[in-house]
């Protein structure tokens, strides 16, 4: 086997075995604070106003808080849902 073939071999294995690592990460990355959905429904709003918005595929109620420095929907319990 002549040296390029070779090394091809062993760039190709170590990327294969790197796959499962990368792929993992890129699904244990979350974008920080609260969707874009929860913002865009508190837009022209107030504090404490109620509003409806979609949200991983079904309707959310919730209040506009302020959430730093943006009025957010939150649940009227004033946490956020959990995320899958």
């Amino acid at each position: 086997m002549n040296k390029q073939r070779m090394l091809t071999l062993m760039l190709a294995t170590t990327l294969l075995g790197l796959a499962p690592v990368i792929s993992l990460a890129a699904q244990q990355e979350r974008p920080k604070g609260p969707p874009p959905e929860a913002i865009e429904a508190c837009k022209g709003k107030q504090a404490d106003d109620k509003v409806s918005f979609e949200g991983r595929g079904e309707i959310l109620d919730g209040i506009c808080k302020e959430h730093d420095g943006k009025l957010v929907a939150m649940p009227a319990s004033g946490r956020p849902p959990k995320r899958e």
